[in-house]
């Protein structure tokens, strides 16, 4: 881990990577979720074009 501190007990690289993380794990969320809705929306449509897309989705 060359890319954090030399000194062992100094959290002051954290600092810098902490709202990464955070912005990084609210990305996925926000992709979870339009996911979510974009197969919510394909499941409740009934077009044929949907029912194509629908028979190479796996079921589950």
């Amino acid at each position: 881990k060359c890319w954090f501190g030399k000194r062992p007990g100094v959290y002051t690289d954290y600092i810098y990577q902490g709202p990464m993380i955070l912005v990084l794990l609210i990305n996925f969320i926000f992709l979870f979720n339009i996911v979510r809705i974009l197969m919510t929306k394909l499941r409740a449509s009934t077009t044929s074009e949907t029912i194509q897309y629908r028979s190479a989705l796996p079921s589950g």
